[in-house]
């Protein structure tokens, strides 16, 4: 989990230190920070978790499932209500990674109308043809940002964040959204892959998380 809030920090600190900046904003691209921030207020009512680490030979696995049980201060509060393999100790759940929450604050230090993204049109993405907006930013350090989107409505389809940092990390996370929800963008699931490239603590791992069931704040 601090490995995950090191990386993401750094990936914000990158991107907001080499931003770009556009004369005048792509419409599209204006849409589509719309369609990101429109699930804003809203949370999935389950979140599932399947977490793989390796280190060293020592490999381990887990599923977590989170249920939202109530709000507090416009935020969503999860409950774990399910983890397998079975806890020792079930009344000490263990503490989960808050991966939407964790990448919104990245998306909203460069997600602003005048970004200066790369624009390209008719790009397939699951067999469907969409305008895909990236941008590359950094040297030695570096850190790629894509985002694939309808070319007319600018809802997204997905979003992609790769990360390079020599003797620290390399990573990656794919977010995939519902475009079919009475026009909001809603996430329904994301996958993350980390390889820890400090010498001496080398480890690798993922984190697959699936959300359902979307809900407005203040409802369970």
């Amino acid at each position: 989990m601090k490995s995950m809030r090191f990386f993401l920090a750094v990936c914000a600190n990158i991107l907001v230190s080499c931003a770009s900046f556009a004369d005048t904003p792509d419409p599209l691209w204006v849409k589509a920070i719309a369609n990101i921030k429109s699930s804003k207020g809203w949370a999935a009512k389950q979140v599932e978790l399947v977490m793989d680490v390796q280190k060293d030979d020592e490999k381990k696995h887990k599923v977590i499932t989170q249920q939202l049980t109530g709000w507090e201060k416009d935020q969503p509060v999860y409950t774990v209500v399910s983890v397998v393999p079975a806890l020792r100790d079930p009344a000490n759940p263990p503490k989960v990674p808050d991966i939407l929450s964790l990448f919104t604050k990245v998306l909203d230090k460069i997600y602003v109308d005048d970004a200066a993204v790369k624009r390209s049109d008719g790009v397939k993405l699951n067999g469907k043809t969409l305008s895909l907006f990236e941008i590359n930013e950094g040297s030695l350090q570096k850190v790629v940002m894509k985002i694939w989107v309808n070319s007319e409505t600018g809802l997204v389809h997905q979003q992609q964040l790769n990360v390079y940092m020599p003797l620290t990390v390399e990573a990656n996370v794919q977010m995939t959204y519902d475009v079919e929800n009475q026009g909001k963008n809603f996430l329904t699931s994301s996958e993350t892959q980390m390889e820890i490239l400090t010498p001496f603590k080398k480890a690798k791992g993922s984190i697959k998380t699936t959300y359902t069931q979307w809900t407005v704040a203040g409802s369970k």
